[in-house]
C-alpha cells in the first residue's frame, strides 16, 4: 500500500518565521548549504518535511523537522533522507523507498511524496 502526503507554502510565510533558531530546528545544515540560502528552495523542503509527516501519519509535533532530510541527486532530482523518529516509523509503516516532487510557482512552493 502507498503512502502518499502533500503540502502547500508561501514562501513569504515561511520568510515571516524564518530566525537562526526557526532554521537549525527545521532544516539539516546539508539542506541550508544547497538550498543557499534562497527562501523559495527552502520552502520546498519545509513543504517535503510537511508531506512526509503526512504520509507518516503524524504530526508535527510527532517527528523531529531535522529528522526529515532532501537533497539533490545527480541530475537536480530531489532525494529523501530519513533518520531517527522518521526513520523509525517509516520501517514501522514498511515503507522502504519515497518518490518525492517539489514544484514552485511564484509565491508558493509545494510537495508531493508516495512512500512505498
Amino acid at each position: 500500500m502507498p503512502f502518499l502526503g502533500t503540502d502547500l507554502v508561501r514562501v513569504a510565510r515561511l520568510s515571516s518565521v524564518r530566525t537562526p533558531a526557526f532554521t537549525r530546528r527545521t532544516f539539516t545544515a546539508r539542506e541550508v548549504q544547497v538550498c543557499r540560502d534562497r527562501p523559495d528552495s527552502l520552502a520546498g523542503r519545509w513543504a517535503v518535511k510537511e508531506a512526509v509527516l503526512k504520509a507518516l501519519g503524524v504530526g508535527i509535533a510527532g517527528i523531529p523537522l531535522t529528522d526529515i532530510e532532501t537533497d539533490r541527486g545527480p541530475d537536480g532530482e530531489p532525494l529523501l533522507t530519513l533518520r531517527g523518529a522518521a526513520l523509525e516509523r517509516a520501517q514501522e509503516l514498511g515503507i522502504q523507498q519515497w518518490a518525492v516532487s517539489i514544484s514552485h510557482d511564484g509565491e508558493y512552493a509545494m510537495a508531493v511524496v508516495i512512500g512505498s
